[in-house]
């Protein structure tokens, strides 16, 4: 009797070969890779015609139908395939295909764990929501900065430490503008924290799904339209006051994320990380004054934490 190919295998090609055609569309390469070990594809990213190195692996999930229940759909993972994804160096994503209709559905592998995560589980359910479909300008933007910043969002240790170091440079340009008498020389010092802020504004964004800050869009605005190398005072102030701001979003985004949303993942893989997290008392209000002042007792402590 001659073998049978099941109907799961046929819709199983059919998914790889939309997540194939999605990225050789967009001329990256593909490669397929051994099936056993929870891994179905690499992916390398090419710009303008160079292979740029830049790399991660993909998990293909395929079904008929996919079905939302408010806006949530439910992959079961086994908890071993997780485990060997948690020990990569490069980053792995998750691809839920609905060959219905060829929709992709795409979550970082690492991040739809720590909120899944429980003690003694088989498999961990990842939780996909309907707007993650990768189809948009916007969607395809969060993969790519998923994937350059891989580390620092698999380790929120490392990014709070970045924003540590740079809060204090921060307040270095602060200082400058509060010292002058109308305007602040703009140089290559204060561009490189308007690379700060794009970087790490998008934080909250990416492990909370709010709304990106504009916050480094203006700073950036401001820079662009300044004639003969410098600013007005009463222009520089206002966004210095959203920085503070900013920084307290900041704050009480990795709180959020790691006391409420991923507390059992923390508790139980970094819990020195997470009893210091858990110990931070926002100040009461957002103002200048309250939150450098958190910053100023507070800094040593995060900042040591951040490097344990």
């Amino acid at each position: 009797m001659s073998p049978t190919r099941s109907k799961q295998h046929i819709i199983d090609e059919k998914g790889i070969q939309v997540i194939e055609s999605f990225f050789l569309d967009k001329g990256w390469v593909v490669r397929r890779q051994d099936k056993d070990y929870g891994i179905d594809l690499e992916v390398e990213i090419v710009k303008d015609g160079l292979v740029t190195g830049r790399l991660f692996k993909v998990q293909v999930k395929s079904h008929e139908n996919v079905q939302f229940n408010n806006m949530l759909y439910t992959e079961y993972i086994p908890i071993e395939h997780w485990a060997y994804w948690r020990n990569f160096a490069l980053p792995v994503l998750l691809f839920v295909v609905d060959t219905s209709n060829n929709k992709i559905y795409w979550e970082g592998a690492i991040k739809g764990a720590r909120r899944s995560f429980r003690n003694g589980l088989k498999s961990i359910p990842f939780r996909l929501s309907e707007d993650s479909e990768l189809v948009s300008s916007l969607s395809l933007e969060e993969l790519l900065y998923l994937i350059d910043n891989y580390k620092e969002l698999k380790d929120y240790k490392e990014i709070v430490r970045f924003t540590l170091k740079k809060f204090d440079s921060f307040l270095m340009l602060y200082e400058r503008i509060h010292c002058s008498d109308s305007f602040l020389y703009i140089d290559e010092y204060a561009e490189a924290l308007v690379k700060h802020f794009d970087h790490v504004a998008r934080f909250p964004n990416y492990s909370l799904s709010k709304k990106y800050m504009p916050i480094c869009e203006a700073f950036s605005q401001m820079i662009q339209k300044i004639e003969l190398s410098y600013i007005e005072f009463h222009r520089a102030i206002p966004i210095c006051d959203a920085v503070f701001n900013y920084y307290y979003e900041f704050i009480e985004s990795i709180i959020m994320t790691v006391i409420v949303l991923e507390s059992e993942y923390w508790e139980n893989v970094d819990s020195t990380f997470y009893e210091m997290v858990k110990s931070i008392n926002l100040p009461k209000t957002r103002n200048e004054k309250d939150v450098l002042e958190f910053f100023v007792d507070n800094y040593d402590r995060l900042e040591g934490s951040a490097y344990a």
